[in-house]
């Protein structure tokens, strides 16, 4: 009898727990609505005491320290915020790898606080140890964007279109960062330019074949062939292909007027 009661006091205590962790939780939202966001980090810690493991309150922590970040008034306060929405946001996505909304937050956040290059280290980590995960080459990339890593963005965008070949985002994506890279001039020679180029232009028009209707594929296959004949070392190749942006200038005009 005395066990059975053990059990079911533990079992009142937990219960009470939750429930006022509930309560917590409720209050740090209200608050948070009333934009007091240093109440609702009170609360949400409070909640977190009693309820450790529940994704909402440490989302919402997380989410009630990036918007104090915002209204700080101190660098000081700036970074302790920045740093802690990171530990908690950051302790979710190892949880829960394949939420999207829940990544771009945590790279946001990384990006305010520039710690990209501890980001960085992370997913070059994890992609090491599981390099079939699509997921995590796509946020490696945002991340390597980022960082104007061009060289490194480009081979985890590779390495994603090899997992997951119809990706029109990435497909697309690619295509503008080439023609960021190229913008860049951190490219060593013409050569090299052309090559870079030519890489992001087949992006651009696969994208397009993908979804016709596709708002900046075929922007940016006339930008990237601006680009590649300012890199041409033949000046015919270099009017080709400039000709060939202007037919497709064309086509975004003709395309846009048909919408």
């Amino acid at each position: 009898m005395q066990v059975i009661l053990g059990v079911f006091s533990l079992f009142l205590l937990s219960s009470c727990g939750r429930i006022e962790a509930r309560i917590e939780a409720n209050d740090g939202f209200q608050a948070y609505q009333k934009k007091d966001y240093l109440s609702a980090i009170a609360h949400y810690e409070a909640a977190l005491k009693d309820s450790p493991d529940d994704f909402t309150v440490i989302r919402n922590l997380g989410f009630a320290h990036l918007s104090a970040a915002r209204e700080a008034k101190s660098s000081e306060e700036t970074k302790h915020h920045n740093d802690e929405a990171i530990q908690h946001l950051f302790r979710l996505a190892k949880e829960y790898p394949e939420d999207k909304e829940l990544s771009a937050l945590l790279v946001d956040t990384w990006t305010q606080a520039d710690r990209l290059g501890e980001a960085a280290l992370y997913y070059h980590e994890y992609v090491t140890r599981l390099p079939n995960d699509p997921e995590a080459w796509r946020v490696l990339g945002q991340i390597e964007v980022r960082r104007g890593n061009y060289p490194a963005a480009l081979e985890t965008f590779e390495k994603r279109l090899a997992l997951v070949p119809n990706d029109i985002q990435i497909t697309a994506g690619k295509a503008i960062l080439c023609w960021e890279w190229l913008r860049s001039g951190g490219l060593e020679s013409n050569e090299k330019a052309v090559q870079i180029a030519t890489l992001g232009l087949e992006a651009a028009l696969r994208a397009d074949q993908q979804d016709p209707k596709h708002p900046t594929a075929l922007v940016y296959a006339g930008l990237l062939l601006r680009q590649r004949a300012s890199h041409q070392q033949d000046p015919k190749e270099s009017q080709k292909d400039l000709l060939e942006a202007q037919k497709v200038l064309e086509r975004v005009k003709a395309r846009n007027k048909g919408a």
